[in-house]
């Protein structure tokens, strides 16, 4: 009797088969199945990520082509290297920090030159060349109107970098390769030595 059981025993092992061949009619990838194919897989968040690239290039192309908040035409009073009044609003050119008025900096031979007063005198020698145009972007938290400007055609901003009279202010500053083409060619500030703007306003509040 013992034999017979041993024997009986295998017919046992088909429930697991048939199992598994149940599972094969299932459709796989990679096998020609039309289905597999026509829903991809998407994660949760790509329209939050769609989103967010779509305004980072919006705004990237109001700051680029000159899309701003607000247009302001006319003649412009200078104020110091970076900053001048319009239309009785007062304007900080957007993407370049100008030395300041006190601020000296260094020759190659290490004679002193106020870097601070050239770059006003500069920036007033552009705007008296005839109508200025600017196109607001924000306001910075002295209240002033941050802006694209430009004279006759030209991006004030971009010349005073390439002049080497301003540099490149800020990580969204589009003036980093007029920055340097100044430096290579050792133009204006960076025929010497001198203390970057923003540098120079941090040691003197910690003097005051």
């Amino acid at each position: 009797m013992a034999r017979r059981e041993d024997r009986r025993r295998p017919s046992a092992q088909v429930i697991p088969f048939r199992a598994s061949r149940r599972r094969s009619r299932l459709p796989k990838a990679g096998r020609g199945s039309s289905r597999a194919g026509r829903r991809p897989v998407r994660w949760p968040g790509g329209w939050l990520w769609g989103s967010l690239v779509l305004a980072a290039v919006i705004v990237y192309g109001m700051l680029w082509f000159d899309v701003g908040l607000e247009e302001l035409r006319g003649k412009a009073r200078i104020v110091d290297g970076d900053t001048f009044w319009l239309e009785g609003r007062k304007i900080r050119l957007f993407g370049i920090d100008a030395p300041e008025l006190r601020q000296v900096c260094w020759q190659a031979d290490g004679t002193p030159w106020r870097c601070g007063r050239r770059a006003r005198k500069r920036l007033a020698e552009l705007l008296r060349q005839g109508e200025v145009r600017c196109h607001t972007l924000e306001q910075d938290r002295y209240g002033r109107d941050v802006a694209r400007c430009e004279v006759e055609g030209e991006d004030i901003s971009a010349l005073l970098v390439r002049e080497g009279l301003a540099v490149a202010y800020g990580y969204e500053s589009p003036y980093r390769m007029e920055e340097w083409s100044a430096r290579q060619a050792g133009r204006g500030l960076w025929a010497g030595t001198f203390e970057r703007p923003e540098d120079f306003r941090r040691r003197k509040r910690r003097w005051n």
